[in-house]
């Protein structure tokens, strides 16, 4: 998280100030999203909520992170469809409110499900269109085609290894 953006979660008079240990926590997930090449975003709206010990409302994670509503918006749904957040009914309010989900098994299945799912789905359609260029690109070695048959074999392998990852994540 940039330095800036720190200054601005713990900006002295602010109603809406994050405590030392909540910016910390935030802090880590924003690293972590970097790492796995994510928007910063989802790691402090996953950040706060994993440190919030009651439920958290949209308006709250806008206001506590100093994000825009778009950010908040595609965050939650991203976090959501992933699996690693859900959201908490709260008597007596409309709202929806929102909470981590803390089983890693089920945040690291949700991540590969997504992630990983999307790169197969887009391989199938490149490798297909590598497979059958036009013009045919000339390879009179063949090692162009061998390559491509093992990325084939590759991308074969980890589209059957994917569910059963996934099952023994899940379950």
């Amino acid at each position: 998280m940039p330095a800036q953006r720190l200054k601005s979660l713990k900006r002295p008079g602010s109603a809406a100030r994050l405590s030392p240990a909540e910016v910390g926590v935030v802090e880590l997930f924003v690293r972590l999203t970097q790492v796995l090449a994510v928007p910063k975003s989802l790691g402090e709206i996953y950040g706060l909520l994993f440190i919030s010990a009651a439920p958290v409302t949209f308006e709250e994670i806008v206001q506590r992170l100093n994000i825009s509503s778009g950010s908040a918006s595609s965050g939650l749904r991203v976090l959501r469809g992933t699996g690693a957040i859900r959201t908490v009914y709260v008597a007596g309010d409309r709202r929806d409110h929102y909470a981590a989900e803390i089983e890693l098994r089920k945040l690291a299945a949700g991540f590969l499900r997504i992630q990983l799912g999307d790169s197969l789905t887009h391989g199938d359609e490149l490798l297909t269109t590598l497979a059958n260029p036009s013009p045919p690109a000339p390879d009179p070695s063949g090692f162009l085609a061998d390559r491509l048959r093992l990325l084939h074999r590759w991308h074969q392998q980890a589209k059957s290894a994917l569910p059963l990852i996934l099952n023994i994540l899940e379950n």
